[in-house]
């Protein structure tokens, strides 16, 4: 359930109100709303639904840190790609939608056809799923839960090293034509 949580906030929750940050020219703080709901079902489940508590707690949090920046680096993706908001809500979609059906959330991963389950490893929901399983629940999986979770890290560090470039870029477009606007070269020097 954590998973669901942190990927409805970070995917669907960021992407959207960066975007339209960067439409109206003003970036500001903003905070991703499914961060704190992680913690509501961390307590909640075992109490209303009998749902297991992790066996080691350490992991589980590590594990769930790790999934966060993952989540909120492929949400900023999403924002900084997208040219509108009607574009990041398509684009957050199509990245959540599937990480909920091929990750292993909503049914056992291991009853998708093959090619679904090799699909599935894109998404970072599908790596963090085995993580949790090996690592905090200690219960078998497809493969290694330290792999797993390498494999989530590297997916919200590529995704952050892409998003950054991206507003680099898109920063220094912006930054040009102010300066073109103004009739100045950006140096500082106009004369």
């Amino acid at each position: 359930m954590n998973i669901f949580a942190v990927t409805v906030g970070a995917v669907l929750g960021s992407p959207i109100p960066l975007v339209k940050m960067r439409e109206s020219g003003v970036l500001r703080a903003y905070r991703v709303s499914g961060v704190p709901m992680s913690v509501m079902i961390f307590v909640t489940a075992p109490l209303f639904f009998g749902a297991g508590a992790p066996r080691d707690y350490t992991g589980y949090f590590i594990i769930l840190l790790i999934y966060i920046f993952a989540s909120i680096a492929i949400g900023l993706l999403i924002g900084v790609t997208a040219r509108s908001q009607s574009m990041a809500t398509m684009l957050s979609q199509a990245v959540f939608l599937p990480s909920l059906l091929l990750s292993g959330i909503m049914f056992p991963a291991s009853l998708l056809p093959r090619p679904l389950l090799w699909l599935g490893r894109i998404f970072p929901a599908t790596h963090a799923m085995q993580s949790f399983s090996v690592l905090a629940y200690h219960l078998k999986a497809n493969y290694s839960g330290a792999v797993a979770l390498g494999i989530t890290a590297g997916i919200g560090v590529l995704a952050t090293t892409i998003a950054v470039w991206r507003f680099e870029a898109a920063s220094f477009v912006v930054c040009q034509g102010y300066n073109e606007a103004k009739g100045t070269d950006g140096s500082g020097d106009n004369g």
